[in-house]
């Protein structure tokens, strides 16, 4: 399944991103993608596993994001809700 409740909030040159745990028993763990614009392109920019939250470092302006969740058979749910916040260089 999708995961859900993508969050973004922004805090200083970085932004922290949240989400509701997906329950299925395969789950290896979720693949974040960064764009700078609503609705994409996005680039993959880590891949982390059994959390739900991710801390975006050393950035400035503002972005959206999207996740997927990433069975231990390598396969992609479809995409989370978009999120997206700005962060700004204190």
């Amino acid at each position: 399944a999708a995961p859900q409740n993508l969050t973004a909030v922004g805090d200083g040159d970085r932004i922290e991103l949240g989400w509701n745990a997906n329950a299925e028993p395969d789950l290896a763990g979720y693949r974040i993608f960064r764009g700078t614009a609503s609705g994409g392109p996005y680039s993959q920019i880590a891949q982390v596993r059994l959390v739900t939250s991710y801390r975006d470092r050393n950035i400035v302006g503002i972005f959206f994001y999207r996740i997927k969740a990433l069975n231990t058979s390598g396969q992609e749910s479809p995409f989370s809700n978009e999120a997206w916040a700005e962060a700004i260089n204190d």
